[in-house]
């Protein structure tokens, strides 16, 4: 940009540079015409010399002038000195005349320049536009690391928590680890007391939900794990049974059930000849408290939950 404005400051200088020369050379012209008019006047051509040349006849006198006045008759010397000036001032408008055309020259070479910097100048217009497309998908790039890089930090914050205290691919809540067989493997399922019979066998049992903070925790950690085509073969068997008395709902510790809004609309509800007497967890995007329902224990098949105490 500076390399432009100073092109266009140095044409500038040149055009007016320009425009004094031509002022120059027609006032050297009006000169050199008003001292040829002058010597017009003094002498004429009158014939050739013995030098080949034109001799100068000089001018009779004008009317009124004597013959012995002071200008009765035109001097030798003056002549010759309106001549002098007249070959200074041929020679100052020969002079005037080669300089205006180099200033010429000069103004044709700055304009030329000028429009190579306005062309260079549209042209890095152009790539500064491409290398800011180029930053600005950088700068994206860069945010998009950065949030990955926060949500690894986050997991390794998680997994750091979790090292010791639970084992690989459980989950730790405060002083419990929990176990989703979904992440262990999405197409193996089992029905309630066989799922049962896995928690048993890792150490832990069918998880026991016994406050608020767990339903929300179980809710949450099963949003992305979907398995059927709908929300009812989606879900975890959890440790919650009415098989001892129908409509009581006890725990595998024993600890009878009596909250109700736990419950989906209409659950329980111990549909079919067999009855439905195992609960089941699901998650459910309109109300995160409402997540239950009762099953067939032996005939459905889902995934499950197990729960242990911390290391």
């Amino acid at each position: 940009m500076e390399c432009f404005w100073r092109i266009t400051t140095l044409s500038d200088l040149v055009h007016k540079q320009v425009q004094k020369s031509y002022v120059d050379l027609r006032s050297a012209d009006s000169v050199l015409m008003t001292d040829t008019v002058l010597l017009g006047s003094l002498a004429i051509p009158c014939g050739s010399g013995e030098d080949g040349g034109e001799q100068m006849e000089p001018l009779a006198p004008s009317p009124g002038m004597g013959r012995g006045g002071a200008g009765g008759k035109v001097k030798e010397g003056s002549l010759q000195v309106s001549h002098s000036a007249a070959t200074q001032l041929i020679s100052e408008l020969n002079y005037l005349r080669g300089n205006h055309s180099d200033v010429i020259e000069a103004e044709e070479e700055a304009k030329n320049a000028l429009e190579r910097a306005v062309k260079n100048h549209a042209q890095l217009r152009v790539k500064i536009e491409q290398q800011r497309t180029i930053n600005d998908n950088y700068q994206r790039q860069i945010e998009a690391l950065q949030a990955e890089k926060t949500n690894l930090q986050s997991n390794i914050s998680a997994l750091e928590g979790t090292c010791g205290r639970c084992l690989s691919k459980w989950l730790l809540l405060n002083s419990s680890c929990y176990f989703f067989s979904y992440i262990e493997s999405r197409t193996v399922k089992k029905n309630w007391p066989d799922s049962r019979a896995d928690c048993i066998s890792r150490g832990a049992d069918l998880i026991v939900i016994d406050n608020q903070e767990e339903q929300r925790f179980v809710s949450d950690s099963i949003e992305n794990m979907k398995s059927g085509r709908n929300v009812w073969e989606s879900g975890f068997w959890i440790g919650l049974t009415d098989s001892e008395t129908e409509g009581t709902w006890v725990w595998i510790n024993n600890v009878t059930e009596v909250e109700q809004r736990y419950w989906m609309d209409g659950e329980p509800n111990n549909i079919g000849q067999l009855g439905e007497d195992c609960g089941i967890a699901v998650y459910s995007p309109n109300n995160p408290w409402k997540t239950r329902f009762d099953a067939s224990c032996h005939q459905r098949e889902r995934h499950w939950i197990c729960e242990m105490t911390s290391s």
